[in-house]
């Protein structure tokens, strides 16, 4: 996978391509990932990440705004004035007219960008859980990158193989296929699983126990390091001849493990969870506690549920996010969609608080509803504004 890699970037300055990192939850695509992008700071000194979150995949230019960054600001003066005011108006940074910006004006705002920036050399643009992209965002990235021609520009990215549907970024129909390549992960080997729970968690396990975790893992290295964890906290080992004993699924393996946070860090953790950019800062002010909130994130941290990037907080792997919102009780999950909707200013986002934290049919929530709709479609971010608008119906009396 690492030589698939060093050979697609080896490739990037002959012309546009992709390279696609596909596999389940947890089999790797992150950590290998990295190491791409790590690598491509090295040689050509120019990325641009995004890293793709669940709770922003319905937040508007959301993946759009994380990719461009500081490199937004410094190509947007070489822009002609119509791409680059439907780019900003897009990215919020300039007021809506009468006339939304057209999506292709959008787009190719983006493809001006990424060639300003492959001008000076290489340039990889790399993306993380790609199905969890925007449509809005990935509909703009499609129309640049299909209309790359020899400019040195690579596309990393990593896609989750599993129950999540329709993926909005569809690399099929952005590069041809001769210039697309895929590495599909799969099950570790016996011997690789051997050395991941002796080098992370100086576990040490005879054959015949590695045969039955890796059989009940199917060979995924986070499901793996997930049990050893447990089979180190409990210091148990199954009888010989006997499955070890796990949990029937992952969600019960890693609610165990939210289960021994005390309720308070449960508290919190749910305000991250729900939140589509948490931050320390920002949950601290929700909660209203400083002292407390840190002390509740260190409980975590040590825990491994999350971690902390600089001031932003993010779970470990998604799945925490969601067992962590699924187990809290309804009514609780209500409240913190309604505190977060009084809380926060983006239209959008509140908007959608707004209904999650709605019981019932509800006016005052349909009206917001639609007013995002119409601020969504202003921006160009047409599925968004037709979501929303239907969440504004489903409320209404």
């Amino acid at each position: 996978e690492l030589t698939s890699i060093e050979a697609f970037l080896g490739r990037i300055p002959e012309g546009p391509g992709a390279l696609v990192l596909s596999g389940e939850a947890g089999i790797g695509k992150t950590i290998l990932w990295e190491n791409g992008v790590e690598e491509a700071e090295r040689r050509f000194g120019q990325v641009l990440t995004c890293r793709g979150v669940e709770a922003e995949a319905s937040l508007s230019f959301a993946g759009l705004s994380d990719l461009l960054g500081a490199a937004l600001e410094e190509a947007a003066p070489s822009l002609v004035p119509p791409r680059r005011r439907a780019l900003e108006v897009a990215l919020l940074l300039a007021e809506p007219g009468e006339q939304p910006p057209d999506a292709h004006a959008i787009g190719l705002a983006v493809l001006d960008v990424l060639r300003l920036l492959a001008e000076r050399g290489p340039l990889l643009v790399a993306l993380d859980d790609a199905q969890w992209l925007d449509p809005a965002s990935a509909g703009v990235l499609s129309i640049a990158l299909r209309r790359l021609t020899g400019e040195p520009v690579g596309l990393l990215a990593t896609l989750r193989r599993g129950p999540e549907g329709a993926v909005a970024f569809e690399l099929d129909h952005v590069f041809a296929a001769e210039r697309r390549g895929q590495v599909s992960l799969g099950p570790l080997s016996l011997g690789a699983m051997h050395s991941l729970l002796r080098e992370q968690l100086e576990l040490e396990l005879t054959r015949p126990e590695l045969v039955r975790v890796q059989e009940a893992t199917a060979g995924n290295p986070f499901f793996a390091l997930e049990l050893g964890r447990e089979l180190a906290r409990t210091n148990t080992r199954s009888a010989a001849g006997r499955s070890l004993r796990v949990p029937d699924s992952l969600h019960e393996l890693l609610g165990g493990r939210l289960s021994r946070l005390p309720g308070e860090t449960l508290d919190v953790l749910l305000l991250v969870a729900a939140l589509a950019r948490p931050t320390v800062d920002l949950v601290t002010g929700l909660y209203g506690s400083r002292d407390r909130v840190l002390a509740a994130l260190e409980a975590a941290v040590q825990e491994g549920v999350v971690e902390l990037d600089e001031s932003r907080l993010r779970f470990s792997h998604p799945l925490l996010a969601s067992i962590c919102y699924e187990q809290a009780p309804i009514w609780k999950r209500q409240a913190v969609h309604r505190a977060l909707a009084a809380a926060l200013t983006d239209v959008e986002e509140r908007a959608r608080h707004l209904a999650l934290g709605a019981d019932g049919s509800d006016a005052a929530a349909a009206s917001h509803l639609e007013a995002a709709a119409e601020q969504a479609a202003a921006r160009g971010a047409t599925a968004s504004a037709a979501e929303l608008a239907e969440l504004a119906a489903d409320l209404t009396p």
